[in-house]
């Protein structure tokens, strides 16, 4: 009799579905809580550890709404012990935003019913965009001047579900004619404190010319991830630069220390061309030269009245002479008032 009862419970012990066990815990191993990703079709897995059996029939997991079972007619939910997988299908891919996985309560085969278990994760799938740059779409008609750039991660309706910008990899491409100078996040030339990025032409080993069209292009990926990676983008932008003709301004001038037309300032054509040899010569009346200016104050040349003794020259009219790559560009005359 006791052979027939032993064989009996054996045959039960094989027949039964050793899919789960009771509950011991459960917990949301892919992607972690709360993480930020950038696959449109992110697998989910929920580890289930247990020492009993449970009835698979009861088990549903939801995601966004829809309900899914184990079984053929669910091929995108799978067991593989301890783990419970779900990967969507082509049709069901997530868009930007909150992707919330509730697991409902299932039962195991003694009748025991587990507690619900819920968790949420969030999509980015849109890369980082520029939120303002400038100049953008203008002349400019300054000499030297700065290029700003702010880069933002599209919000949306959900703040949760934007990464943020990995500034690590932004890279900055600037084109002017045929030369190209490319600045990576460090570069001196690249400076960002935190919010914007400014360059200064100054510190560009490129030079600008008259009339000519800039284009700046930036490269820029959020911090979410992916098996293919973060979300990258590829922007850009031009602007132009304006003419800069013969110019001398105020004339005369009135060189006393009170900040009031103490000094000319001088533009010449091309003068945002740093590579040339340039000069500006000033004469008196009888054709001396009582002064030789070779570089620029900041973004500006100046005469202040004075010699390169830097002593004050008497009042009258001079004569000035620009000279670039030993070509005269302009020439003129400026009065000095006592």
């Amino acid at each position: 009799m006791r052979d027939h009862r032993a064989k009996f419970y054996f045959l039960l012990l094989c027949i039964s579905l050793p899919l789960f066990a009771q509950i011991t815990s459960i917990q949301l191993a892919e992607p972690t809580e709360g993480a930020i990703i950038a696959c449109q079709d992110q697998r989910i897995i929920i580890e289930i550890m247990a020492d009993s059996d449970i009835d698979p029939a009861t088990v549903a997991l939801e995601v966004n709404d829809s309900v899914y079972t184990l079984g053929l007619a669910d091929s995108n939910l799978i067991w593989n012990d301890p783990y419970l997988e779900y990967n969507p299908a082509a049709s069901e891919i997530y868009p930007d935003g909150r992707v919330s996985v509730v697991l409902h309560p299932f039962m195991d085969l003694s009748g025991d019913e587990s507690m619900e278990q819920s968790w949420e994760f969030f999509v980015d799938v849109t890369p980082p965009q520029i939120a303002m740059a400038s100049p953008m779409d203008e002349t400019v008609e300054e000499i030297a001047f700065d290029i700003t750039i702010e880069l933002e991660d599209p919000v949306f309706s959900i703040p949760e579900a934007a990464s943020g910008v990995n500034h690590n990899l932004t890279v900055v491409t600037i084109q002017a004619g045929g030369e190209e100078q490319v600045l990576s996040y460090g570069d001196p030339a690249l400076q960002f404190d935190g919010t914007t990025y400014t360059i200064s032409t100054d510190d560009l080993d490129i030079a600008f010319m008259d009339n000519q069209e800039i284009i700046v292009f930036v490269e820029t990926c959020d911090l979410s991830g992916c098996v293919s990676g973060p979300n990258c983008a590829n922007i850009q932008f031009n602007f132009g630069t304006g003419e800069s003709p013969c110019y001398l301004e105020p004339n005369p001038i009135t060189p006393n220390g009170d900040g009031i037309n103490d000094f000319a300032e001088l533009r010449y054509p091309n003068m945002r061309d740093a590579s040339k040899d340039r000069a500006i010569h000033i004469f008196d009346q009888q054709s001396n030269k009582v002064r030789e200016i070779t570089s620029p104050e900041g973004a500006a040349w100046i005469w202040n009245g004075r010699d390169d003794d830097g002593m004050p020259m008497g009042q009258g009219t001079y004569l000035y002479v620009v000279i670039v790559d030993d070509e005269v560009e302009c020439d003129g005359t400026i009065t000095v008032l006592r």
